[in-house]
């Protein structure tokens, strides 16, 4: 796929969803969001896992994915609002974080206020 058709992808596919009652969203997520390499996403998590765990409990769930040579899987981490808000705090700025940034914060706000989390 193009970066041009990834950018769209990305862009027409909402960040945030209810799991368990609860607003989250996932390190691959924001990993694709972000155009950060997903090792280096979870690797921030982990190396800051006691700052994330003063907002709750970070859950880790192994999840599979398609490759040309089967079905593989990898470890996701699952986000609460504040757990992506510090993990979007601790990356570097650049001008495709920044706009990742503007859309989390649109959709858990959507969320918390009752409205669609996702609008194109």
């Amino acid at each position: 796929m193009s970066a041009d058709g990834f950018e769209a992808l990305e862009h027409a596919s909402p960040i945030v969803q209810i799991s368990n009652g609860v607003p989250t969203t996932t390190s691959m997520r924001v990993a694709n969001g972000t155009r950060a390499q997903h090792k280096n996403v979870l690797e921030l998590v982990r190396d800051n896992l006691a700052d994330f765990e003063e907002f709750g409990t970070v859950a880790f769930e192994t999840q599979p994915f398609n490759t040309a040579g089967g079905v593989q899987r990898r470890e996701v981490a699952i986000l609460n609002e504040e757990h992506a808000t510090l993990l979007l705090t601790y990356m570097r700025n650049s001008d495709i974080v920044k706009d990742f940034k503007k859309r989390l914060v649109r959709e858990f706000s959507r969320l918390r206020r009752g409205e669609p989390t996702f609008d194109p």
